[in-house]
């Protein structure tokens, strides 16, 4: 942010001294830029549209390792490697794909920054000496000027789509500290807990983590007693920690009910 506003600036300043060189110039300097920068919104939008598919094929890759390698004893024993790459290369080829659509309306922004900046000095020069008569002085300091604004306007396009690929990614961030606010338990709020009477009752317990596509836990009914030891078993990935985690209300259960 901090380096758009000092470009943003470098620009204004260069924009006051072409102005004082020829006012009626720099109009049509300004003339060009504005449709230059208006080129430049469109590529910007794609480039956060391909901003927002990043973060989801992201999000995607990531629950499908958490699925994949939660099961890792399996993937050791049974030989389940083809299986894993078979799922996930999909996944990293869009993302390939989405990262080089990225890079090919960023660069293909800076060629049109070029031509577009080129062909309109041609013409501008033409018109200053033609119509305007400006000195050949002052116009070969305005044309040095303007030349000088390219390589600022490029600056200026990688900073924009930059920020606008980072949007969907700051929006994610933005979204899970709002939720973490939103669901934070207010430790000094209900009911004072002394003991367990009888028992802890899970009654249609079902839990699913945000973008798995499976139930960790799925309509689970026991009754773990009090004063007692009780050994929760089982093979890896079938629930067991994510039945624990729900006793200290780590996580809430989608559906059901745990009774104290």
């Amino acid at each position: 942010m901090l380096s758009f506003v000092s470009l943003a600036t470098q620009v204004f300043a260069y924009v006051i001294a072409m102005m004082i060189v020829s006012f009626f110039s720099t109009l049509g300097a300004i003339t060009i830029i504005t449709i230059i920068v208006l080129l430049l919104m469109h590529y910007i939008y794609k480039a956060n549209i391909q901003g927002k598919i990043v973060v989801n094929i992201r999000k995607s890759f990531y629950n499908t390792l958490g699925e994949e390698f939660s099961l890792w004893r399996l993937i050791k024993f049974r030989s389940l490697n083809n299986d894993i790459v078979k799922n996930i290369r999909p996944i990293a080829e869009k993302y390939a794909k989405s990262q080089l659509l990225i890079t090919k309306y960023r660069e293909r922004a800076k060629l049109f920054i070029i031509l577009i900046a080129i062909s309109s000095l041609s013409i501008l020069l033409v018109l200053s000496i033609e119509i305007f008569k400006v000195d050949y002085s002052k116009l070969t300091f305005f044309g040095l000027i303007f030349i000088r604004l390219v390589p600022l306007g490029k600056q200026v396009n990688s900073a924009l789509a930059h920020m606008a690929q980072i949007e969907p990614s700051l929006e994610v961030v933005k979204n899970t500290i709002n939720d973490a606010t939103l669901y934070e338990e207010n430790i000094y709020k209900g009911k004072e807990f002394s003991r367990i009477n009888k028992y802890i009752k899970f009654k249609n317990v079902t839990f699913n983590y945000p973008g798995s596509s499976y139930n960790a836990l799925s309509n689970i009914n026991i009754k773990i007693p009090a004063e007692k030891i009780t050994a929760v078993i089982g093979k890896s990935g079938v629930g067991k920690s994510t039945l624990i985690d729900m006793l200290p209300r780590i996580i809430h259960p989608s559906t059901g009910k745990i009774y104290i």
